[in-house]
């Protein structure tokens, strides 16, 4: 990891951090609280979620049945700046 990550880089490995350890426990609750309560989710499939309690509860049955548990890896984070705090001061 790189020495010198800025303030928010580092808020944000923090966070997925602390995700992946929820993943790898199969918590889906924990894993799913960063999420802001009215978030728009979409699954791999094109599952639109709304909230994160459905975040939550979806995931649950995926920690459950489908997906295997393990290493959380190979995430996309994208970031729409219209939607930050920041952006909609400018």
């Amino acid at each position: 990891m790189k020495e010198h990550l800025s303030k928010d880089e580092a808020t944000i490995r923090a966070i997925i951090s602390k995700q992946s350890e929820a993943w790898t426990r199969g918590d889906a609750g924990e894993w799913a609280k960063p999420f802001a309560e009215d978030v728009d989710f979409v699954v791999r499939d094109g599952t639109h979620l709304k909230g994160q309690e459905e975040v939550a509860r979806a995931h649950e049955r995926f920690l459950e049945g489908s997906l295997p548990t393990g290493k959380m890896s190979g995430w996309t984070l994208r970031v729409n700046p219209r939607l930050c705090g920041d952006a909609q001061k400018r």
